[in-house]
């Protein structure tokens, strides 16, 4: 049951125009930024031996507010566009408990983001001989994203739970 509701979540928001854009905009912001910010590290006459760890605290910092916007844009519009649309009570008819539609809501918007986190990690790699920052601190600023994310998704499907409109769970 759990399975077919996340794969039938996974559609809808796969299908949306919005998930798209956000994903394109997504990799274009934290692209720009992170060659950016190497670029102008490579260009300076004297560079600063702390440069690097400065550009991983500033990627890590937009890729969390990134994310952190992100979350409840798409998790917010969850359960209370499914009572607008009165398709709550078509779903409440069949067997399947309130629990795992929660948890179908919470693991398809924690897997869209987890894919969100995982599409800058090339280009992570990719800056990585030019700084030297340990995989395991990367690692863990990788863990810290996502705890927060799943923490941002959770808090938005509290709210869309709550209220019982789109527009006022905005």
């Amino acid at each position: 049951m759990l399975k077919s509701l996340i794969i039938k979540e996974l559609r809808v928001q796969m299908r949306s125009q919005l998930y798209h854009i956000t994903s394109i905009l997504y990799i274009i912001i934290i692209s720009c930024l992170m060659f950016g910010m190497v670029w102008i590290y490579s260009t300076a006459k004297k560079p600063d031996p702390q440069y690097s760890k400065k550009i991983f605290s500033t990627f890590f910092t937009i890729l969390n507010l990134l994310v952190s916007m992100i979350c409840p844009a798409f998790a917010i519009n969850a359960i209370s566009s499914e009572k607008e649309k009165s398709t709550i009570d078509l779903i409440r008819t069949t067997q399947i408990k309130h629990y795992h539609l929660f948890f179908g809501k919470l693991l398809s918007g924690t897997l869209h983001i987890l894919t969100l986190i995982f599409a800058s990690l090339p280009i992570v790699i990719i800056t990585m001989p030019l700084t030297d920052i340990s995989t395991i601190k990367i690692s863990l600023c990788y863990l810290v994203v996502f705890i927060s994310s799943f923490m941002f998704v959770t808090v938005s499907l509290m709210w869309s739970s709550i209220l019982k409109t789109r527009i006022s769970a905005v």
